[in-house]
């Protein structure tokens, strides 16, 4: 009998329950919320919360024009800012994003991917990130990201959970979304009615 094995395995269960807890509370208090960007705000806050970060945000790609809209920040620090980023000022990031796969760093000045990259991340002092895609029909939607303004070493278990709360909440600003539609187009049939 392997005390070591057992209490590695207690912890992980431990770890385990609080990532449900955690995600089935957000769930909670979403779920109702009209708003998307308060959907977006109340994630983006509670995940970083959670993880002890510096910035979390919640952006949409609109391919279209080429940028990142970024709708809901929570910050300790430097703000990003909320508003429009375009894709150039990211591309190496974008292009894995874009590709469907979660972007983790431990330090921008030591990683190849955001050598392109470095005056922007210390525009917005930005030493260390996570970044999970949002995918739609195949294609880059939108994405979750948190940043340190320090050097970070990611779990994998803080990745889970980043891409955990992106889909959870890319699902409720969806459902909200679809729902403002619903009652505009009863209003638009009620208008025609009448």
């Amino acid at each position: 009998f392997d005390v070591t094995d057992s209490r590695e395995a207690l912890d992980a269960l431990a770890v385990t329950e609080r990532r449900q807890t955690f995600l089935l509370d957000l769930s909670d208090r979403i779920r109702d919320m009209a708003e998307p960007v308060a959907i977006m705000q109340e994630a983006t806050r509670a995940l970083a919360q959670k993880l002890n970060v510096d910035r979390a945000v919640f952006g949409e790609f609109d391919p279209a024009a080429g940028v990142y809209r970024v709708h809901a920040e929570w910050t300790e620090g430097v703000s990003v800012g909320v508003g429009e980023w375009s894709i150039n000022r990211f591309a190496p990031v974008h292009a894995i994003l874009a590709s469907g796969e979660t972007v983790a760093t431990t330090d921008v000045q030591s990683d190849p991917v955001t050598a392109p990259s470095l005056a922007i991340h210390a525009e917005i002092a930005e030493r260390a990130f996570v970044a999970a895609p949002l995918m739609k029909a195949g294609r880059l939607s939108a994405y979750l990201g948190v940043s340190e303004s320090e050097p970070r070493d990611w779990t994998p278990a803080d990745i889970r959970l980043i891409e955990a709360v992106a889909e959870r909440t890319w699902s409720e600003v969806e459902r909200a979304r679809a729902q403002a539609e619903v009652v505009e187009s009863e209003a638009r049939f009620r208008a025609i009615a009448d």
